[in-house]
């Protein structure tokens, strides 16, 4: 599917720039209002027909870029997981509590869109993923986690957190609830997904 596209974007380069902009342009409306199904409906809630009234175009446009919903999943992935490194790498906390303190509001601001994270939408829908995506949702769930312990592992050599668990454990255990939390909070009011996801950071602060 990759090289497909890759040889595209290549035509488009050689024949007229624009069209290739047009091209990248509807690819990237599919993808990001694909994203908004996902984390709202789950990724069986919704259908190419669904997307076309959204954005406008034709179901099979979007067949053409994606001829299979799996091919628009893996693309999914693929997009959030770059944005996530790049927003990262852009960010350059001053500190682990301050990098922890953003991990966690990327997570506040997906629930205050009233949305769950691609990762538990994905989750909930696991036994009807086909089996490329649920290994590309592994290697996104093992770098969240490396990402995490990363963070709780030098914050705990500053002396700003303190904990019993191993990093990669306290950083699952970190995951796990964000993820948790955010399904449970779309059930029920009373659960606040914000001062939850804050107590986490408490929790490990050193006093």
């Amino acid at each position: 599917m990759e090289n497909l596209f890759e040889q595209k974007k290549l035509i488009y380069l050689l024949v007229d720039r624009n069209l290739y902009l047009c091209f990248m342009e509807t690819k990237e409306k599919i993808v990001t209002e694909a994203i908004t199904f996902i984390t709202t409906r789950g990724t069986n809630a919704f259908s190419y027909k669904d997307i076309s009234k959204e954005i406008g175009i034709k179901t099979s446009s979007i067949h053409y870029y994606f001829p299979t919903k799996n091919d628009l999943i893996v693309a999914v992935l693929e997009h959030v997981i770059q944005k996530n490194k790049e927003d990262r790498k852009r960010n350059n906390y001053s500190n682990m509590k301050s990098a922890l303190r953003g991990y966690i509001d990327e997570h506040v601001l997906i629930r205050e869109q009233n949305k769950v994270s691609v990762i538990a939408a994905l989750a909930a829908d696991i036994n009807t993923l086909e089996p490329q995506i649920k290994a590309i949702l592994n290697n996104y769930i093992e770098e969240e986690i490396d990402y995490l312990a990363q963070i709780l592992n030098k914050g705990e050599k500053e002396n700003l957190f303190v904990y019993k668990a191993t990093p990669r454990i306290q950083a699952l255990m970190i995951l796990t609830n964000l993820l948790a939390i955010s399904r449970i909070s779309m059930i029920t009011k009373e659960i606040y997904f914000e001062d939850v996801a804050r107590q986490i950071i408490i929790d490990i602060e050193k006093k």
